[in-house]
């Protein structure tokens, strides 16, 4: 059987978003595993993957972040289509290899366009990770994004998260990277589904912290060298750290002025013609008297 499992961060996204998507999906018999946070990211979801070890018929564990709905009606199917594949270790929507860091979609990316759905501006639907290269076709990656994660027999009984990363960020890449260190593939598949987040994927006060991860990533992927190079390579992994995480705010920005004239645009159409050129008037009286 297909077993669904979620580290519960916010109660209220996992009830409107994760809880209705995993659902619509499930088959009757299918287990879903909860947890809320029980020391750490790492920590609440290795408790997910211990529960699940032990149905004893598992086909796969889904693990699905709270803002995720899964929105694939073949869902169920396209995930025993992948685990069929005896050397496959994890699976998800959207993915990248040829990366540092955490920041997947610097490399060559694949898998499927995720939507992300939002409220900022009146709300609205676009493209997620939509700042960096259009996916490719699914194939297989070096990591996939965190927001679902497809795990075979395999990941649930040999793979666990690193509970001393003190971030929620950068925990999928860790695991997607000790499968294939393992000699497991990592697969950017065909998985539809859609984010509930915000315009800005990054909040200013969370920027600190996926520095951080970015940085620990780094230097999990490659020696750091003799002692006499840590120095520039820290600061350079800073520099690059902090690069991305200003790209994302400044791109953020964008979109949300983008929402907002759009939503000035709708309610412009909806004006009356004497109305919008009263409007004009006074916008010409009032330049004339500068």
């Amino acid at each position: 059987m297909i077993a669904f499992g979620t580290a519960i961060g916010d109660p209220r996204a996992y009830r409107r978003h994760a809880e209705p998507g995993i659902a619509a999906v499930a088959e009757p018999q299918s287990p879903v595993i909860t947890f809320m946070d029980a020391g750490g990211p790492g920590r609440t979801l290795n408790l997910i993957l211990d529960e699940a070890r032990r149905i004893a018929d598992l086909e796969a564990l889904v693990l699905v972040e709270d803002h995720t709905e899964i929105t694939d009606p073949a869902f169920c199917a396209r995930v025993r289509e992948l685990v069929a594949d005896p050397q496959l270790a994890i699976a998800g929507c959207i993915g990248g290899s040829n990366f540092r860091g955490i920041a997947w979609w610097t490399g060559t990316v694949r898998g499927t366009p995720v939507r992300q759905r939002h409220h900022d501006a009146g709300g609205g639907e676009r493209l997620a990770f939509d700042w960096g290269p259009p996916p490719g076709p699914p194939g297989e990656v070096e990591a996939v994004d965190g927001l679902l994660l497809v795990l075979s027999p395999w990941a649930v009984e040999h793979l666990r998260f690193d509970e001393s990363l003190p971030s929620r960020y950068g925990v999928a890449i860790d695991l997607c990277r000790r499968a294939r260190a393992a000699g497991r593939t990592v697969f950017a598949a065909r998985l539809d589904v859609l984010t509930h987040r915000p315009l800005e994927p990054l909040q200013p006060e969370d920027q600190p912290e996926w520095v951080q991860a970015h940085i620990a990533a780094a230097d999990r992927r490659e020696d750091a060298g003799d002692p006499d190079s840590a120095a520039w390579k820290e600061r350079a992994r800073h520099a690059e750290a902090r690069r991305e995480a200003s790209r994302l705010h400044y791109y953020s920005t964008d979109l949300r002025y983008d929402a907002q004239r759009l939503r000035m645009l709708r309610r412009v159409q909806w004006l009356p013609l004497g109305r919008l050129h009263s409007l004009a008037r006074r916008a010409r009286d009032a330049a004339r008297d500068l």
